[in-house]
């Protein structure tokens, strides 16, 4: 398994999976602790709208983010290319969570971006401010990813949240890039 980070919705089951099967975990060094219940994880309440919207459900919100410990077999780090599907580079996108990451599969020009960017406005974006540890960093991080990807064969990316981006997809990703630094984000 392959974890961009460590929320819920990206390793919450990550300890079932691993209870009926071998699998074995692939995670950020800098996720790794929260993955593996050894640090606490950083609250979901930050700052900005949504972050103080989430305050109103605390209770609830906690509840669905405490999930079962799983072991990490393989933490790595930022440019690492790990022995799967004949070759993934990692490309570590702080700023969601400290160890977000990346993942650009060499072969087939096939980006992984877990929460790094999304795809829920119909363009290629950042995740929303209250669910991100630093949102600042998520921004700098994000155009930073980009930059990295311009000499790279970037065909598709797979979003954490939002469709798949199959057509022109490194155009619309460097439009993401200039949006964010037009915008001071980057």
């Amino acid at each position: 398994m392959l974890l961009t980070h460590f929320h819920v919705d990206h390793s919450g089951s990550t300890a079932a999976v691993q209870g009926i099967s071998r699998a074995k975990t692939w995670c950020h060094s800098a996720d790794a602790p929260y993955v593996e219940g050894t640090e606490d994880i950083p609250s979901v309440y930050k700052a900005g709208i949504s972050g103080n919207f989430l305050f109103l459900f605390q209770g609830i919100v906690e509840d669905v983010c405490d999930y079962p410990p799983a072991r990490v077999h393989y933490p790595f780090e930022d440019g690492e290319i790990l022995p799967v599907l004949g070759g993934l580079k990692v490309f570590h996108a702080p700023g969601h969570t400290p160890g977000s990451a990346c993942y650009l599969w060499l072969d087939r020009g096939v980006l992984f971006s877990g929460d790094a960017v999304v795809n829920q406005y119909l363009f290629p974006t950042l995740s929303e401010v209250g669910y991100c540890w630093d949102f600042g960093l998520a921004g700098r991080s994000a155009a930073g990813l980009i930059d990295a990807l311009e000499h790279e064969d970037v065909r598709i990316v797979c979003t954490g949240h939002g469709p798949v981006i199959t057509e022109r997809a490194k155009e619309r990703l460097l439009k993401m890039r200039d949006r964010l630094r037009k915008r001071g984000r980057a």
